[in-house]
């Protein structure tokens, strides 16, 4: 049985490995151990002899297991598994040349697959996640403040404190992602972060300024504030980005055509 550039699989495998060759003329199958015999061998040799005795039939099928086993038990090359789908992965591993220490974990096996497979994928949504961090943040600590904001709401007479507060948020939230987006396509907007930085600063640092509120004029200025600003806001942020996607596209008109 020729060898050729199979030395160092055969030998370094963590399974005998077992050559069989068919004498066509005896109509008969042999084998041999490859890994035992080129394990004894100082340099790679071309071939390996096999053995006349060792035929491979139904009569001689246990002594050949018999003998493997030994064989495998003795070099600590056992497999040790309960099923016979079991046995055949780890025998796969082994010959792969893969040991305890290196062997695949079943569990992220799949998520490294998905991951090999949507590399560049997952790459543009790591880089947009951490983008989007200053937003995750934000949403972090408007959840935090959601409950001061409502006993805020409550305590300066506000009878919809829900509303209010999802109000609010839901325009913060707005210009955060507009943030986000522009980041995304390449611009820094400059006018809509700084209005952020100033209605997220004064509006959040409200319920630690006034936790129960204000039912004179100083509540009822925010709570009015609170209703005006997001209102306004929101069509003014709308129209404003609306209208700079309207422009760029015309301006692309001409040249696509």
């Amino acid at each position: 049985m020729p060898v050729e550039a199979h030395f160092d699989d055969w030998t370094q495998s963590r399974i005998p490995i077992v050559g069989v060759v068919y004498d066509m003329q005896k109509r008969e199958l042999f084998w041999v151990n490859l890994t035992e015999q080129l394990r004894s061998a100082e340099k790679s040799p071309s071939w390996v002899q096999v053995p006349k005795t060792s035929r491979l039939n139904a009569d001689t099928l246990h002594e050949f297991y018999t003998e493997m086993a030994a064989y495998a038990g003795d070099a600590k090359m056992r497999i040790r598994a309960s099923t016979e789908e079991e046995a055949l992965t780890e025998a796969v591993r082994a010959r792969q040349g893969l040991d305890p220490q290196t062997a695949p974990n079943p569990l992220y096996e799949g998520m490294a697959d998905f991951a090999l497979r949507h590399e560049d994928r997952l790459h543009v949504f790591a880089k947009d996640l951490r983008r989007s961090f200053p937003v995750q943040m934000l949403v972090l600590i408007m959840l935090w403040e959601w409950p001061r904001q409502i006993r805020f709401a409550e305590g300066s007479g506000n009878p919809a404190p829900v509303s209010w507060v999802a109000g609010l948020y839901s325009f913060m939230l707005l210009m955060a992602l507009t943030i986000f987006f522009e980041f995304r396509a390449g611009r820094i907007p400059k006018e809509t972060g700084k209005w952020l930085a100033i209605i997220a600063s004064n509006f959040l640092w409200i319920p630690i300024m006034d936790p129960d509120g204000d039912r004179g004029w100083w509540g009822t200025t925010w709570l009015v504030a609170g209703i005006i600003i997001p209102s306004l806001g929101v069509k003014f942020l709308v129209l404003s980005f609306v209208g700079f996607a309207r422009d760029r596209k015309k301006r692309q008109l001409p040249s696509d055509v």
